[in-house]
């Protein structure tokens, strides 16, 4: 059980770092045909998606912490809140890489329309 109890910590804490290297599933075939324009707001518009949902999660994963706490797991006798506290922390994790990507596809987004208008 404690085996299993790392392996979701591993996963948990490698997905924040995956979104933030451009890991995560997406549609490259669909994305590489769009105008340049039109794909950075579809990146805009997905990363203000995932924001809002890592929030949400956060508030229900801090939920589970605290049910979870009244929980042991009998093999390694551990509080099932702290196996679940790894929820929490990478999911602010991914808030922070999620605004830190909204910030650059704004910023890259105002480089690329000011760079438009002194054409």
């Amino acid at each position: 059980e404690f085996a299993r109890i790392l392996m979701v910590w591993m996963a948990f804490l490698v997905v924040p770092y995956a979104y933030r290297q451009g890991l995560m599933v997406r549609l490259e075939s669909l994305s590489a045909n769009m105008p340049e324009r039109l794909r950075k707001s579809v990146d805009i518009l997905i990363n203000g998606m995932l924001l809002v949902l890592f929030v949400l999660l956060l508030r229900e994963s801090l939920w589970m912490v605290k049910q979870g706490s009244a929980i042991r797991a009998s093999s390694v006798n551990v509080s099932m809140g702290w196996v679940f506290s790894v929820l929490p922390l990478s999911f602010l994790l991914l808030i922070a890489v999620a605004i830190e990507q909204l910030s650059s596809a704004f910023a890259g987004r105002a480089e690329s329309m000011s760079s438009e208008d002194r054409s």
